[in-house]
C-alpha cells in the first residue's frame, strides 16, 4: 500500500481520474506490512466491469536505484573533496595548513565526529596528534597514541593496510586507545600516510560516536586523501632540502677559491659569490643582471656575449676565456666554464659557472691540465722514471690520496705489493717501444688505495713528447662494478647449470621408471608378440634416457659426445638381445662428435631401431655373424652413421613390408624431423643402412 506520507495517493487518483503512473518525477513511498517504508514506482490504470470501476497497479521497488544514486552522489562529493585538497596542495600552502584543511574536508565529506592526522615520532614507539577535528581542546598537537596493538593507529601501521572498525567495543584485533575511548568512539577507519621512500610517516583516520556503514568508496576516498598528504609531505621535504642545499651551496661558493656566478632562465645573473665580488671590487647589486659584463675587456665583449647566448639557447655547457677588470683596474685573463642547471623536476633553471684567473697559466701545458681535470676517468701522467707529474681529481677519488700526496712520488705506490717488484721492468719496456695501447692485456690489473684496499682497474697508456722529455698519460678506470656484475652473472650461470643438471637427472629417472614399468608389464604375459612390443618400448626409452644421463654427467650441458653414446647404446642392446658373444659380434668404428640434445635423442632412437632390427632379423635360427657400426665426420663438418651386417640380407618384398612396421615408420619420421635421408643398401652378404646429418644440423 502507499504510505500516507506520499504526496500522491490512490484516493487522489480516484478523485481526479488521471490515468498516469503515480509518482513520475517524485518519490512515492511504499508501506510494508512490518511498518517499514521503501521508495517505489506505481503505475495505475482503470477499467469498467459490470458497471464497476476496477483499478490495476504495477509496483516496482526502486530501493537499489535510489541507493545507487546516493552512492554516486557520495562518490561525486568525495571526488570533489579530493580535487579541492589537491588544489590546496598545489597552492603551496604550509604543511600544517594542508593537514588542517585535510582533516576538515574528510570529516565534512564522510559526516563523522572526528578526523585526525597522526605523525610517527622519532623512535617509532608513539604517534602525535598533528591535526584533527572534533577532539577536546588541548589534545591536537599534544596527545600521543601508541604504535602497538593497544591502538587502532598502531594496528594500522603494523598491517600496512586500511583498517575498518565497525564497533570498537567488540574489536578483537586490537584494543582501543585512551584517545578513542575517552571520546566515545564506536566506528571508524584509518590508513597509512607514507613518507620518503614509501616508509610510514603516520596515520590518517576518521571516527564516529555512532555505528556507521563504511563502504569501499569511503575507504578509497580516505586512501586518496592519504596519498595527497604523502605528496605534500614529500614536497615539503624536497623544498626544505633544496633550501638547505642552496644555503650550503652559498656558503661553499663563498669559501671557494674561484669566482662563481648563477643565472636564471632569462640569461640574467642572479648571484655571484664572494670570490667574484672580491676580484672585481664591486657590490652584488652592481654585478647582478648584465652588470657583470661592464668589467669585460671591450675587445672580448662581443665574442663572450655570442658564446654565452648561443650555449644558453642550446642548453649546452660552454667554456670561454676573456679579460676581466680586477679591483685595481688591471685586466686579468679568466677561463669561464658554465653548465645548465635543472630542478629536481627536470625543469631548466638557468646556468651556473665558475671562473679562474689563468693569467699566469696561459701556457699550453696549463691549458692541458684544465682539460685533464674535466676528464671522466682518472688520468695520471708520469715520466720515464715513474715519477707522477700530473693527476686529476678522479685519480684522487679513485686512490684516496690528495694531489699533494701523489705529485712527485713513484707510481709504484699505487701498485699492489705483490706486483710492485716487476712493475719497473714493465715500465722500462714500454718506454723502449712506446705505443698507445692497453696495459696488461689479458691480465687482471689492480690498483692500491691509500686505505690498503685493492680495486680492479683497466689502464690505457698514451705516450707523449714534452719539452721535459717523454711521458706517458695513463687513463685509469675503476671496473669494480663490472667485475661484480660478471661475478653475479657467473653465479647465476652456475645456479642455472645445477638446475639444468637436475632436470636431466629427473628426466633420466622418469624414463628409467617407464622402462621398469614396461619390464614389469612384460612379466605378466607369455605372448611373444606382446613381449617383443614391450621389449622394443624399453629399448627406445633406454636410448632417450641414455642421452639425459650423459648430459647430466657431462661438463657441457649443451651437447653429448655421440661417439661415446653410440658405443654405450650398442653394447647395452647387445647385452639385452645376444645370449652368446660368440654368436653375433659387434664391431665399432666411431669418432667423438658433439651433438645437441634436440638432435641426439632422435639420432639415438634411429640408431636403436637399426641395431635392434639387425639383431632380430639379420641372423635367424642361431646364425652367427657380425654387426658393424660406423660414425664418422664428413668433410663439411657433418656426420655419417652406418649400421651394417653380414646376415641374410633384406628380401625385395620385405623392404616395403618393413617400412610399414612401427620401427621403420619411427625411423622415417625421425629422419624427416632431422631433415635427413635414410639409405637401405643391399650388400653381399647382408644389409647396410646409412644416413647423414648436414653441417648446419650438427
Amino acid at each position: 500500500m502507499i504510505s500516507r506520507s506520499s504526496p500522491v495517493t490512490f484516493e487522489n487518483y480516484v478523485k481526479t481520474g488521471t490515468k498516469k503512473i503515480i509518482g513520475i518525477g517524485r518519490e512515492v513511498v511504499g508501506l510494508r506490512k512490518d511498518g517499514s517504508t521503501f521508495p517505489m514506482d506505481l503505475a495505475v490504470s482503470e477499467m469498467a466491469l459490470d458497471n464497476r470501476r476496477l483499478f490495476t497497479g504495477i509496483v516496482r521497488d526502486i530501493s537499489q536505484r535510489k541507493a545507487a544514486e546516493e552512492a554516486l552522489r557520495t562518490r561525486a562529493r568525495q571526488q570533489q573533496a579530493v580535487a579541492q585538497l589537491g588544489e590546496l596542495v598545489l597552492r603551496e600552502l604550509e604543511l600544517q595548513a594542508v593537514f588542517e584543511h585535510a582533516v576538515a574536508i574528510v570529516a565534512a565529506t564522510l559526516e563523522v565526529d572526528y578526523s585526525k592526522v597522526l605523525e610517527l615520532l622519532s623512535g617509532g614507539e608513539a604517534m602525535r596528534l598533528r591535526a584533527g577535528v572534533g577532539w577536546q581542546e588541548g589534545f591536537v598537537g599534544k596527545a600521543t597514541v601508541s604504535t602497538g596493538l593497544d591502538s587502532q593507529a598502531g594496528y594500522t601501521l603494523l598491517s600496512d593496510a586500511p583498517v575498518v572498525v565497525e564497533n570498537l567495543r567488540e574489536e578483537q584485533r586490537f584494543s582501543g586507545s585512551p584517545l578513542l575511548v575517552e571520546h566515545g568512539v564506536v566506528s571508524g577507519m584509518s590508513c597509512v600516510i607514507r613518507g620518503t621512500g614509501g616508509r610510514p610517516w603516520g596515520v590518517l583516520g576518521i571516527h564516529s560516536t555512532r555505528r556507521i556503514d563504511i563502504t569501499l568508496d569511503d575507504v578509497n576516498f580516505l586512501v586518496a586523501v592519504a596519498n595527497i598528504l604523502s605528496d605534500a609531505i614529500e614536497r615539503e621535504r624536497v623544498e626544505t632540502a633544496l633550501r638547505e642545499s642552496e644555503e650550503r651551496f652559498r656558503i661553499l661558493a663563498d669559501s671557494a677559491p674561484v669566482a662563481i656566478w648563477i643565472s636564471g632562465v632569462d640569461k640574467l645573473w642572479t648571484h655571484l659569490n664572494k670570490g667574484w665580488l672580491d676580484f672585481t671590487g664591486r657590490t652584488m647589486e652592481q654585478e647582478l643582471g648584465n652588470g657583470w659584463a661592464e668589467g669585460l675587456h671591450p675587445d672580448d665583449f662581443e665574442r663572450c656575449l655570442h658564446t654565452y647566448v648561443t650555449a644558453f639557447d642550446a642548453r649546452q655547457a660552454f667554456e670561454m676565456e676573456y679579460r676581466l677588470r680586477r679591483h685595481d683596474g688591471a685586466y686579468r685573463w679568466m677561463v669561464d666554464i658554465g653548465v645548465p642547471r635543472y630542478l629536481p623536476s627536470g625543469a631548466f633553471a638557468g646556468y651556473i659557472g665558475s671562473c679562474i684567473d689563468i693569467t699566469e697559466r696561459k701556457r699550453t701545458d696549463e691549458r692541458f691540465r684544465l682539460y685533464v681535470e674535466a676528464a671522466p676517468n682518472a688520468l695520471l701522467m708520469m715520466d720515464e722514471h715513474g715519477v707522477m707529474t700530473l693527476v686529476n681529481s678522479q685519480t684522487e677519488q679513485l686512490f684516496g690520496y690528495s694531489r699533494v700526496e701523489l705529485l712527485g712520488q713513484p707510481v709504484e705506490m699505487l701498485v699492489p705489493e705483490r706486483f710492485r717488484a716487476a712493475h719497473p721492468g714493465h715500465r722500462e719496456a714500454f718506454f723502449r717501444a712506446p705505443t698507445t695501447r692497453a696495459m696488461g692485456a689479458g691480465r687482471d690489473l689492480f690498483g692500491l688505495r691509500k686505505d690498503g684496499r685493492e680495486v680492479p682497474i683497466e689502464i690505457g697508456l698514451n705516450p707523449l713528447r714534452t719539452e721535459e722529455g717523454p711521458v706517458v698519460l695513463a687513463s685509469i678506470i675503476d671496473i669494480t662494478e663490472r667485475v661484480q656484475a660478471a661475478q653475479r652473472l657467473m653465479n647465476s650461470l652456475r645456479e642455472k647449470e645445477v638446475l639444468l643438471r637436475e632436470v636431466h637427472h629427473r628426466v633420466k629417472n622418469n624414463l628409467a621408471v617407464i622402462g621398469s614399468l614396461l619390464y614389469l608389464q612384460s612379466t605378466n604375459t607369455q605372448d611373444e608378440q606382446t613381449l617383443r612390443i614391450l621389449q622394443n618400448g624399453r629399448d627406445r626409452v633406454r636410448s632417450m634416457a641414455l642421452v639425459h644421463e650423459r648430459l647430466y654427467r657431462s661438463e657441457d650441458l649443451a651437447s653429448v659426445d655421440f661417439g661415446e653414446y653410440t658405443e654405450e647404446l650398442a653394447n647395452q642392446l647387445f647385452r639385452n638381445h645376444v645370449l652368446s658373444a660368440n654368436t653375433i659380434r659387434l664391431k665399432l668404428d666411431v669418432e667423438k662428435i658433439p651433438l645437441d640434445i634436440d638432435r641426439a635423442i632422435p639420432c639415438g632412437l634411429i640408431l636403436n631401431e637399426l641395431i635392434s632390427n639387425a639383431l632380430k632379423h639379420a641372423f635367424p635360427n642361431g646364425r652367427s655373424g657380425e654387426i658393424r657400426i660406423s660414425l664418422q665426420k664428413t668433410g663439411n663438418g657433418g656426420l655419417v652413421l652406418s649400421v651394417a651386417d653380414n646376415g641374410v640380407g633384406l628380401p625385395d618384398e620385405a623392404t616395403l613390408q618393413a617400412r610399414r612396421s612401427l620401427g621403420m615408420r619411427l625411423i622415417h619420421s625421425l629422419a624427416t624431423q632431422l631433415d635427413t635421408h635414410i639409405e637401405f643398401l643391399r650388400r653381399d652378404p647382408g644389409t647396410e643402412v646409412r644416413w647423414s646429418v648436414e653441417t648446419s644440423h650438427v
